[in-house]
């Protein structure tokens, strides 16, 4: 997260004058370059998100048709930078990257579309910024954000990973997700990010049932020193956590005091949300 301030307005323009000279090489078709490793990469990935469920290796192969070694190398390159994903049972899923680009393309997303015009009026009323946040597999993904309309702000951008632990919309979702949850036990380390930063197990799941309890997270200062944030869980028709709506601010304005005001009101905004399935 940054503080954003109002940028200045100043504009300085570069204008340069050229001829192009009409030679047969300027008037030629351009050449087509084709690179075969990223066009086996592009049928590669398009295999697997076109899947229902996480493919095996064999069945890439098979879809993708680049033999067994390319695709081995491929994935393997994939995974090493967060495009693909491999389970436990070494099939293959979308990565978190993918998702992260996926929500800087304007309208690619039915949620985030339902999400903003709440955000925005979230935004207006409580003078903060919000945003919505959709479960990835080992952290969050920031899909939309509306600034607060105050001249300095807290704010990340759409596309933002998020850590779950420290993080409200994060937490909201981790505790009422239990497969996500154990999924990440599979790692003992929780990252410290401040001094308030909760890093073991047993801590988290006391806050993550504070939580249930009162249905929505706070993170106190959890994620960057002197921010504070509130976040409430999203379901779908059928009950299922399938997002988190939050707030974020500095300490000296988003107080402890407001918490109670400002829950109300993400639970207001987040049941809003799951009206419209």
């Amino acid at each position: 997260m940054a503080i954003d301030t109002p940028k200045g307005q100043g504009l300085i323009q570069i204008r340069t004058n050229c001829s192009i000279l009409n030679t047969p090489d300027s008037q030629a078709p351009p050449r087509k370059y084709q690179v075969p490793s990223v066009d086996s990469a592009c049928r590669i990935l398009k295999a697997v998100c076109g899947a229902d469920q996480p493919l095996p290796m064999s069945g890439i192969t098979r879809i993708a048709q680049t033999s067994r070694t390319t695709t081995m190398r491929i994935v393997s390159s994939l995974c090493d930078n967060g495009f693909l994903a491999r389970d436990d049972n070494g099939r293959i899923s979308a990565g978190a990257a993918l998702g992260m680009l996926g929500a800087r393309i304007p309208g690619t997303s039915d949620l985030r579309q339902r999400a903003t015009p709440i955000l925005e009026q979230l935004a207006a009323t409580i003078c903060e910024t919000a945003h919505l946040a959709v479960p990835l597999e080992t952290h969050c993904l920031l899909q939309q954000v509306v600034d607060s309309p105050e001249p300095i702000r807290v704010a990340s951008r759409p596309g933002t990973l998020v850590d779950y632990h420290c993080s409200s919309t994060g937490k909201s979702i981790l505790a009422f997700r239990r497969d996500l949850v154990l999924r990440l036990r599979t790692s003992p380390e929780l990252a410290k990010r401040t001094r308030n930063t909760l890093t073991t197990w047993p801590a988290l799941e006391a806050e993550l049932e504070r939580v249930r309890t009162r249905g929505y997270a706070v993170d106190e200062e959890e994620y960057h020193p002197g921010v504070r944030c509130v976040g409430a869980p999203v379901r779908d028709n059928s009950g299922k956590i399938i997002a988190a709506i939050g707030v974020t601010g500095a300490t000296n304005r988003l107080t402890k005091r407001r918490i109670p005001a400002v829950a109300k009101q993400l639970i207001s905004a987040a049941n809003q949300l799951a009206s419209t399935f």
